[in-house]
């Protein structure tokens, strides 16, 4: 059953220097259960799109197209409804759990604040949910740590407390927006076996430019570049037999396949060229890349990729 459906996503910035166009003609869908991973460079537009879902834009973005939760399109909700939805059903982890939580409210507060907000419950109620979560999530003394602040935890550690906020209300969708960023390595590790174990018969959107992590927890993934999606298909597929150029040029850039970064730099977002996207960055471009602009286009009638070396048309 396809649970969340986004239909030609347009999201742009108005800015005093000009319209920043983030996010251009999406159409991305994720069944009830599936785990997806989006994936690629800094500003390509993954994180927008996770903040689109869940209406969480600043207000100099416009917003156009749909993006149907149960059949219902949250781009024309009000923001009375969005709240019934955000927090609730849809859960998200932020990135920069030093900015995302509140320095002078303990974190007992803060996973109990959540719970109140969506459940008609007592305090005491909340408390004990709040406990348990935090015990589940490998906290040895959840009692005390619910009196603690977030300066007191280290980075591993804040980010379970976030992990415990988005499964408060026991949602049955999370957005998880680079969890694992600046985490050393063990924590990293420890990070992605509690996603995985506390994501179990919900829905996973995972928002990362860590390849390692996507295939460890999605069995989908959609490649974005440059406010479009170039690829999708299943994880071990796409990881281990990439169609678009900048997916090959993506992996050949982790380190474990030797650090080779992708020569030149994406395109403003302001000035889009009117071709191929990723043509200028492109070892082996075809003549009708400067100038056209590639569609999403099916394959083997499971994966799609954006390259005119599979559309002929």
């Amino acid at each position: 059953m396809t649970f969340l459906n986004i239909r030609n996503l347009r999201v742009r910035f108005m800015s005093q220097s000009g319209v920043i166009h983030a996010l251009n003609s999406i159409d991305f869908s994720i069944d009830a259960g599936e785990s997806c991973a989006l994936v690629g460079e800094s500003g390509c537009g993954k994180s927008v799109l996770g903040m689109a879902i869940i209406r969480l834009l600043p207000s100099n973005a416009v917003i156009d197209g749909e993006i149907r939760f149960r059949e219902k399109n949250m781009a024309e909700m009000s923001e009375k409804d969005m709240q019934e939805i955000r927090g609730k059903e849809i859960a998200m982890i932020p990135q920069n759990s030093a900015m995302a939580l509140n320095p002078v409210m303990t974190i007992g507060s803060q996973i109990t604040e959540t719970i109140l907000l969506h459940r008609k419950v007592s305090h005491r109620e909340s408390t004990e949910r709040a406990i348990e979560l935090l015990k589940s999530l490998g906290f040895q003394e959840p009692e005390k740590a619910m009196d603690r602040y977030p300066h007191e935890f280290s980075g591993g550690m804040r980010e379970r407390v976030l992990i415990a906020m988005s499964l408060a209300c026991s949602p049955v969708c999370i957005i998880a927006d680079e969890p694992t960023a600046g985490l050393d390595l063990i924590i990293r590790n420890q990070t992605i076996v509690l996603l995985k174990e506390q994501s179990k018969e919900k829905t996973l959107l995972l928002i990362t430019h860590d390849l390692g992590c996507a295939y460890r927890l999605c069995n989908w993934i959609t490649v974005m570049y440059a406010g479009e999606i170039i690829e999708s298909g299943p994880t071990k597929e796409v990881l281990s037999h990439p169609f678009h150029p900048y997916t090959i040029g993506l992996l050949a850039s982790i380190p474990s396949a030797g650090l080779h970064p992708i020569s030149g730099m994406s395109p403003s977002p302001s000035n889009f060229p009117a071709g191929c996207r990723f043509a200028e960055r492109c070892k082996s471009p075809l003549i009708r890349c400067q100038k056209e602009h590639p569609s999403l286009v099916l394959i083997d009638g499971v994966r799609k990729v954006r390259c005119f070396y599979y559309d002929r048309t």
